[in-house]
């Protein structure tokens, strides 16, 4: 007799948020490797091609000057601010916060409590340059020669070997002499503020608690958050059966208090959210994702039953394994049907369970013609459970003809190096062409739907 199970919320298709703008401006790094600063037009603007090009270059300018005062002192600050940090020394930090910006200083030492629960391995900030300029009022209300800073926070969590990238907007003021912060928030003169996602102890307070190989942080007791790393130590055996490549095998589960705070988190809008358990977010710069997390939506785990949740968070610590080869984009329909797979080859459900939203649309007439892209996978535009399953199927229906193994040398080709078009590597592992597989596929759906 086939189990009864409830249908599952789909997981959500693969993030890649707070991509990294990267200016085309000089580096010069800074002496102990914590921060580095973009040169400024005026520091630049004064080479010439006489021989007296370098001494003319470093003579002083009240605009030179006022560069390099900026320059140290942002350097200085953000290196204290890393040390008190990973010090936990709570004094020092708020020592380096403007005392006239006293509800700023209320929330940063909320914000210190609950990063003192955090176990990290370290913390440093990377000077980009200059931020925005400041608005009118603010120029007006803060003492003369203030500024933004526009900074790169990094950090990595014990344990883990992924870094998390997050840019910021950091206000410095001067005050008896030293330089301190006045607010993080954004002060774009009018602009819409960049979307950023935010680190959980943002939102509110935090526990930790550590499995045999995950490390989770949620909004809630210890007690509520253990059974979240026990699934996350069962999703790491899950993914090993299946991904033999290397990955950290540690992954970091987020588990926030309500659904709004994951959108906070995650730097979303909620619309949608009601559809998706989980998500796996990060950053992507040169190479290989980096920080990928596992963010949970409260709301839409508690209707799952044990056995959906097992195989929501094998879904998306595949992704996390999946995406430490991952060097280009590759396209959703393997990205999210290859982690279906790993997820689904653990458990013991009829296909006709998984796959029937996807499957009564075929019966109807109205089944897909072409492997799902990006918009069907859009929450906010619908219904993305057909999406999900349709996928899983043309992951499965290649591991049953080509063999398992040949599944994943084709995600591992379609996340290389190689720019090439998908076909390309279709050709390639499979042996067939792109508009081959998709007939299959469409095929395979038709035998399953009768």
């Amino acid at each position: 007799m086939e189990p009864s199970v409830e249908p599952l919320p789909a997981p959500q298709p693969r993030r890649w948020p707070w991509a990294l703008a990267v200016c085309a401006l000089v580096l010069a790094l800074v002496a102990g490797g914590t921060v580095t600063w973009f040169a400024t037009d005026q520091l630049g603007a004064e080479r010439q091609d006489d021989p007296s090009s370098r001494a003319s270059a470093t003579r002083s300018s009240p605009e030179t000057d006022a560069a390099i005062r900026r320059h140290d002192a942002a350097t200085s600050l953000l290196e204290a601010r890393s040390r008190a940090i990973l010090h936990r020394d709570k004094a020092a930090f708020l020592a380096l916060i403007d005392p006239a910006a006293s509800r700023f200083r209320t929330r940063q030492a909320t914000i210190f409590n609950r990063l003192s629960k955090v176990p990290f391995a370290d913390w440093e900030y990377e000077l980009e340059g200059e931020g925005p300029s400041l608005r009118d009022d603010q120029a007006e209300r803060l003492p003369k020669g203030a500024f933004v800073a526009r900074v790169l926070m990094r950090y990595t969590l014990k344990g883990t070997d992924s870094p998390v990238e997050r840019e910021q907007f950091l206000t410095l003021v001067p005050h008896d002499g030293e330089w301190l912060l006045a607010t993080d928030e954004y002060t774009g003169g009018g602009a819409p503020a960049p979307e950023f996602g935010r680190d959980i102890w943002e939102v509110g307070p935090v526990t930790v608690v550590r499995g045999r190989s995950s490390l989770v942080i949620g909004e809630a007791k210890a007690s509520a958050l253990r059974p979240f790393a026990r699934e996350a130590d069962l999703a790491v055996r899950d993914v090993r059966a299946v991904w033999k490549a290397t990955w950290s095998q540690r992954p970091v589960v987020i588990v926030p208090r309500t659904q709004a705070d994951m959108a906070l988190i995650v730097g979303t809008s909620a619309k949608g959210l009601e559809q998706i358990a989980a998500v796996t977010t990060g950053y992507s710069a040169a190479g290989p994702t980096r920080g990928d997390r596992v963010v949970i939506n409260p709301r839409a785990w508690r209707s799952l039953q044990p056995l959906g949740r097992r195989v929501v968070m094998s879904h998306e610590v595949t992704h996390v394994a999946t995406r430490a080869v991952t060097y280009r984009s590759v396209p959703i329909w393997m990205s999210e049907g290859f982690a279906d797979y790993v997820a689904y080859e653990a458990v013991d459900l009829p296909v006709r369970v998984i796959a029937e939203h996807v499957l009564d649309r075929v019966r109807a007439g109205k089944g897909p013609t072409v492997l799902p892209g990006d918009t069907d996978f859009d929450a906010s535009h619908g219904d993305i459970a057909p999406a999900y399953e349709s996928s899983w199927l043309a992951a499965r229906l290649i591991a049953d003809r080509y063999g398992e193994r040949k599944l994943v040398r084709l995600f591992i080709a379609l996340a290389d190096r190689d720019n090439g078009p998908a076909d390309g590597d279709i050709r390639a592992v499979l042996g067939i062409t792109e508009k081959k597989l998709i007939k299959d596929w469409r095929a395979y759906l038709k035998s399953l739907a009768r």
